[in-house]
């Protein structure tokens, strides 16, 4: 009787640890979904790969930072700094974004990259890639999170 008792205990331990596998390991955790405290490097701009020119002082890149919604980053020659607003549906808008005037010899991919954010109607983010979007468009920009906090 003893037996048949431990064996039983065993097998409902062990049912009851099966069952708990059944949790799905391939999904992403709500907090590895938030924007805030990433750093994403520019990766496409309308469709096409971005890569640093030579004379570029770092990669094109976004922070969003939790401490009253703010943003700033680097577009390619300038720093720059604003706002940004999440709503529901993943819907993103970006407001007061200001940079620092420095004039580079290729300002093609930051004035791009400053048109789009203005154009940025949402988002789409899986945990590794940021794409901004406007509505029926095709992905106006997509990043690659390099690092979190």
């Amino acid at each position: 009787m003893k037996i048949s008792l431990f064996v039983s205990v065993f097998i409902i331990t062990v049912f009851m640890g099966c069952s708990n596998s059944n949790v799905s390991t391939d999904h992403v955790d709500k907090n590895d979904l938030q924007l805030t405290g990433k750093y994403f490097k520019l990766i496409e701009l309308m469709g096409k790969p971005v890569k640093m020119s030579e004379n570029q002082q770092k990669e094109t890149h976004i922070i969003f930072k939790e401490e009253e919604s703010r943003v700033n980053g680097f577009g390619s020659c300038n720093t720059f700094f604003g706002s940004f607003e999440i709503k529901a549906g993943n819907r993103i808008s970006f407001s007061n974004i200001t940079s620092t005037l420095k004039a580079c010899p290729d300002m093609e991919i930051e004035t791009e990259f400053f048109k789009i954010l203005e154009l940025t109607l949402n988002y789409n983010f899986d945990g590794k890639y940021l794409q901004l979007n406007r509505e029926k468009m095709a992905t106006l920009a997509k990043f690659e999170v390099i690092w979190f906090e």
